[in-house]
């Protein structure tokens, strides 16, 4: 059976590794402000919010790269 190159995986998918590290940078980022939410830092008002408008955002920039990450992963094979 031939192998249509097209849509072959390439060995080393160089746009998987970015997504890659996009996604990790993101969850890292995720991790590293949800953190300080459970830090015990006590914090009020308009820095809390502002925390957790930037948690909120940091969660939904790794859930893209996550998907963007998978949806590549199916459509290319790799």
């Amino acid at each position: 059976m031939a192998v249509d190159t097209a849509t072959a995986p390439a060995p080393d998918c160089q746009e998987k590794k970015l997504l890659h590290r996009v996604y990790e940078a993101a969850v890292g980022d995720y991790g590293r402000a949800f953190g300080l939410l459970e830090s015990g830092i006590v914090m009020h008002g308009p820095e809390y919010d502002r925390l957790r408008e930037y948690i909120e955002a940091s969660r939904l920039r790794s859930e893209l790269a996550r998907q963007a990450l998978d949806r590549h992963i199916e459509g290319h094979g790799c």
